[in-house]
């Protein structure tokens, strides 16, 4: 049998929140929201193209290369999970859906898809660089437009930094 003060703090959490705190759940005003969600956007359909990518190339890498390629990349693609879960549920805090429907994501993203067959280490790596590159290009043009949501800003100034440090790491392997 279960205790009554046990019963009642569990019925507290049944108890509705009100229609307000539901339809403003972070201090941003409706019109400096979509600035916000056009970045959030944009960004977490270039984590999930990257991710993608990054998985493509680990699995089907070939060459020399090939097990430093397939660690390093493992890694990679595991890093990018997170970012995508705090990504795709600030665009929930400001409102918006949060869309990563594969049949969405590339055309979003606009970043050229690893192909579905063998692909050289060296290859790969020179690929997801470039792909790197241009997101990490975005993304710095990105934290400017969201100056007026630091959280946001944060968010993407967090994604920034772990895209760079691959590019540096990649870099580094193909010297």
């Amino acid at each position: 049998m279960m205790k009554p003060a046990i019963a009642a703090s569990l019925s507290l959490a049944l108890i509705p929140v009100s229609a307000h705190a539901q339809s403003e759940p972070v201090a941003l005003s409706q019109a400096e929201r979509p600035a916000s969600q056009q970045a959030l956007d944009a960004t977490l359909a270039e984590l999930i193209a990257l991710s993608h990518n990054t998985q493509q190339a680990h699995w089907n890498a070939v060459g020399e290369e090939f097990y430093q390629v397939h660690d390093l990349l493992g890694h990679f693609y595991e890093a990018y999970g997170p970012l995508v879960d705090s990504i795709a549920e600030r665009s929930r805090q400001l409102g918006y859906p949060a869309d990563g429907r594969p049949s969405s994501i590339g055309e979003r993203a606009q970043l050229t898809e690893m192909r579905a067959s063998e692909i050289r280490d060296v290859e790969a790596v020179a690929m997801l660089a470039g792909q790197l590159k241009t997101v990490s290009d975005r993304l710095g043009t990105r934290i400017g437009t969201v100056g007026d949501d630091p959280v946001t800003q944060d968010m993407l100034i967090e994604v920034t930094t772990l895209i760079d440090k691959q590019m540096w790491l990649l870099g580094a392997h193909m010297r």
